[in-house]
């Protein structure tokens, strides 16, 4: 699956539950299931077991850290600021938890890679100016954003400043890393836990992608969210 972008009203859509996902080669694997632990950390597969009906979890990628670098370096690699068409870029799956046994339409996942929207998007405005989505600047590396669609889950995104060597000047302010996170698993709807969760996600994954420019990624969520 490819998303693209080109206007405000397709910036929502995205928001709201369009996403591309890479196939890689992780799924199933040891190191896939590394990955998602490494990426949730420890508080957070506590957090899930604190918080779901099941008594087992699976815990799976499926794609590695470093199958979701690899994939994000190449593609800012190979993007120009002057293409004459809007980006097309694929993410990494770098965590799954599903309940054991499995009910259908029940997980939590995590998902990086470009964004198709520069870190300077108005991402709490759609077209008509609705404010339907919730943005919260935490520092000049990072935002976060949050919303719910009328008929799917809540997404919980980062936009971090990520710049990769070789890429183009200023790619890490026009296709920043964006995290996206989708929990229909736990019974926790507490918005400051899964952005806190979130954040710490952020911090591991900017570490495995090499930033060139060390985004600082902050350990607490700003006071104003409640």
């Amino acid at each position: 699956m490819v998303k693209k972008s080109s206007t405000v009203a397709m910036l929502v859509m995205s928001l709201l539950g369009v996403s591309a996902c890479s196939s890689g080669g992780g799924n199933g694997s040891a190191a896939s299931r590394d990955a998602c632990e490494r990426v949730i950390g420890k508080p957070g597969i506590e957090w899930i077991k604190d918080n779901v009906s099941a008594s087992e979890v699976a815990i799976h990628g499926p794609d590695t850290l470093d199958e979701a670098r690899v994939l994000f370096q190449k593609q800012m690699k190979g993007w120009t600021p002057d293409e004459a068409e809007a980006p097309s870029f694929l993410r990494s799956e770098v965590c799954r938890v599903s309940a054991t046994p499995k009910k259908q339409g029940e997980y939590l996942a995590i998902e990086y890679g470009a964004s198709i929207f520069p870190f300077d998007s108005p991402f709490d405005k759609n077209r008509a100016g609705e404010k339907r989505l919730v943005e919260i600047p935490v520092n000049s590396d990072v935002k976060l954003v949050y919303g719910k669609d009328r008929l799917g889950p809540v997404h919980y995104r980062i936009y971090v400043k990520c710049g990769v060597a070789g890429a183009a000047d200023g790619q890490e302010k026009e296709v920043p890393l964006e995290g996206d996170m989708v929990d229909t698993l736990t019974r926790d709807t507490d918005t400051r836990v899964h952005l806190e969760h979130l954040l710490r996600s952020a911090e591991t994954v900017t570490r495995a992608f090499k930033c060139r420019n060390k985004p600082d990624i902050p350990r607490e969520v700003p006071a104003s969210v409640s």
